[in-house]
């Protein structure tokens, strides 16, 4: 049996305030494989940007605790680590892209300052000019045009789409063995997601990079992940392969996004759209968290937390329906 390079075993991370307790994250477990993407979807606040800042120790410790856990990573529970340990792995193993470039991006510096930084921080034994080398390469890697001249630009002269490839350069810049992609595409018209989106396949089949890719969209997951974890409340509600998910899903969570799809061909008609907002991760009701939006509902749904069914060794989902009821 292979080794997942990455394994998170049920992290759960809370946020504490004067107003009560956060559960953020409550339950996350999921393994990644060399060279595989997983993509994790859900609407705002489901938790998945913060399931992935717990393993890399960016959350601020003055409100956030972990509460348990493990987050075994080439053979190193990463929520074990010193904090200067986590930080030689951290931009060195693990790359990630956040999700607005520019607030990630110092205005006050060239691009090629910031490309090198990443490789001065973990002692990488180069030169500058090697340095400066290697971030040019970075740059032409994820398609810069005049790589050698815009290298000594700054963030405000770069386009979006190009201050999200360059983010993605950045991450490359130390060879990591994982990316993670926190809404890579968003706020990109179509086109410049399409070309992201491919940059990051082409790397992936070029160096054996293993991808997590945070997002909301699962027309974006379709055409990037081999599996799927569509999470809910800070819970992981369905988990399979991405034909599983999309093919037989069995969460109406899950169902319910993949009916806000937008089709691409046959006749116009309105969009789907879930009823309901999420809750208050401070004010979660009893029972499944879903239950007071969904058109399944019953009586046991608000009393009694939802089951673990396995649908396939690969499937599963956290619901009182014994059935699957397909797309809806």
């Amino acid at each position: 049996m292979t080794i997942p390079l990455l394994e998170v075993q049920d992290i759960r991370t809370y946020f504490y305030h004067q107003s009560g307790v956060s559960k953020a994250v409550d339950g996350i477990s999921f393994s990644l494989q060399k060279g595989k993407t997983l993509g994790i979807v859900g609407e705002s606040g489901s938790g998945k940007s913060v399931s992935m800042l717990s393993l890399l120790g960016l959350l601020p410790s003055s409100s956030a605790r972990i509460l348990s856990g493990q987050a075994w990573f080439q053979g190193v529970d990463l929520l074990q680590l010193p904090k200067e340990k986590l930080r030689q792995i951290r931009g060195k193993k693990i790359g990630m892209i956040f999700q607005d470039p520019m607030t990630s991006l110092n205005p006050y510096l060239q691009i090629s300052t910031q490309l090198m930084e990443a490789i001065t921080e973990h002692h990488l034994g180069m030169s500058r000019t090697e340095a400066h080398a290697k971030a040019l390469w970075a740059l032409e890697q994820v398609g810069i045009p005049e790589a050698a001249a815009r290298i000594h630009e700054y963030p405000h002269q770069f386009s979006g789409g190009m201050r999200q490839r360059v983010m993605i350069a950045m991450a490359l810049m130390t060879d990591p063995d994982l990316l993670i992609a926190d809404e890579p595409t968003t706020a990109l018209d179509v086109t410049i997601q399409a070309q992201i989106l491919a940059i990051l396949r082409r790397l992936q089949e070029k160096n054996g990079l293993s991808i997590i890719l945070i997002t909301h969209d699962l027309g974006v997951v379709a055409g990037m992940s081999d599996d799927v974890l569509v999470m809910y409340a800070g819970r992981p509600i369905e988990q399979g392969t991405v034909e599983e998910i999309f093919y037989q899903p069995h969460h109406p969570y899950t169902t319910g996004l993949l009916r806000s799809i937008p089709s691409a061909i046959g006749e116009k008609k309105s969009l789907y759209a879930i009823p309901g907002l999420p809750p208050d991760p401070a004010k979660l009701p009893p029972g499944c968290p879903f239950a007071p939006r969904c058109e399944h509902a019953m009586p046991i749904c608000t009393q009694k937390a939802p089951p673990r069914r396995e649908l396939s060794p690969s499937h599963f989902s956290l619901c009182h329906l014994e059935v699957n009821h397909g797309k809806g």
